[in-house]
């Protein structure tokens, strides 16, 4: 009768190991970042506050969402230093600051190459962290503000006419608050505030140094409050969060490009409010924080860009 082997004690074949999987977390809001978002909303509903104290809060709140707090380390992303004779792929983009983490090394022109900003309201974008910020808020004596934010990239085509498809991968956190209560006065009037994903191509100028004219953009919405009457709605005075992710192909836009010019592709953050509250005889009421508070944020990790040939029209 043939036994049955027990694997020996202490051998290979008898050991079972244990697999442990990183746990995906129940939110995609660090610590940190629920942290400096309370102490955000403190400051931008206080009567006092100005644009340079929100703008000196802002790299610390970027570095709160770009990999995981690291925004000054440039924590790796990519090794592919276990495949052989890997090269840097030619449509992989990273932020300035993974040129020395990242292995094999991105050549220079596969960086992040601009950033900038834009609107009336408060905003920070860097190519060196991947980190966009952009922040509005509306005072009844000032009805309408937005906010861009900005990261691109420098693509010249190797094809004398092509379509070239953009892909950022673009992590979001966004807050707002939308308060309207001047009880016992009557008002009137719609509120609506925003945050939305732009991208967009811009041709350089080969006249005016420095100068980029918008060839096209698309647009997606992130977040949309609606328009919400101010006369009847009932609005908590709570700052309201939520986390949106764009990855792979979710933000795909395809570009016509042609041969022998410079383009940059690039991924917009924008923060919107706007209003028309006056008071139920159409007068202007004047700002009060404690009676009125409307602010849309946005703080955005880009850790890739993709720009990769779709369809070569001529060669």
């Amino acid at each position: 009768m043939a036994k049955t082997r027990k694997p020996r004690t202490g051998s290979k074949r008898g050991r079972t190991r244990a697999r442990q999987f990183e746990v995906i977390p129940l939110g995609a809001i660090t610590p940190a970042e629920e942290r400096l978002a309370l102490k955000f909303d403190t400051l931008v509903t206080s009567a006092t506050v100005k644009d340079r104290q929100i703008k000196a809060m802002q790299p610390e709140i970027i570095g709160a969402k770009v990999r995981g707090g690291s925004a000054k380390t440039g924590k790796q992303l990519v090794d592919f230093r276990p495949v052989s004779v890997f090269t840097w792929p030619d449509a992989l983009y990273v932020p300035r600051d993974q040129q020395a983490s990242s292995r094999p090394k991105p050549p220079d022109s596969r960086l992040y190459s601009h950033d900038w900003t834009g609107g009336n309201g408060v905003a920070t974008a860097s190519r060196d962290t991947g980190g966009l910020f952009a922040y509005a808020a509306a005072a009844t004596t000032d009805p309408s503000k937005s906010a861009d934010a900005a990261v691109g990239i420098t693509y010249s085509p190797a094809s004398s006419l092509s379509y070239v498809t953009y892909e950022p991968d673009v992590y979001c956190s966004i807050g707002y608050r939308m308060f309207v209560d001047f009880w016992p006065q009557l008002t009137s009037g719609q509120v609506r505030l925003g945050t939305s994903l732009i991208m967009a191509a811009w041709l350089r100028s080969p006249v005016l140094s420095g100068s980029y004219e918008l060839v096209r953009w698309n647009e997606v919405v992130v977040f949309d409050s609606l328009a919400q009457d101010a006369g009847s709605n009932v609005f908590p005075n709570i700052r309201h969060t939520l986390q949106r992710n764009f990855i792979n192909s979710a933000l795909a836009t395809t570009f016509l490009v042609e041969g022998g010019r410079t383009y940059v592709f690039g991924v917009v953050a924008r923060a919107w409010v706007r209003h028309n509250v006056t008071s139920s005889t159409g007068k202007p009421i004047p700002q009060d924080a404690t009676k009125f508070r409307l602010y849309a944020e946005m703080v955005c990790s880009v850790p890739f860009m993709a720009a990769t040939v779709k369809q070569v029209l001529i060669p």
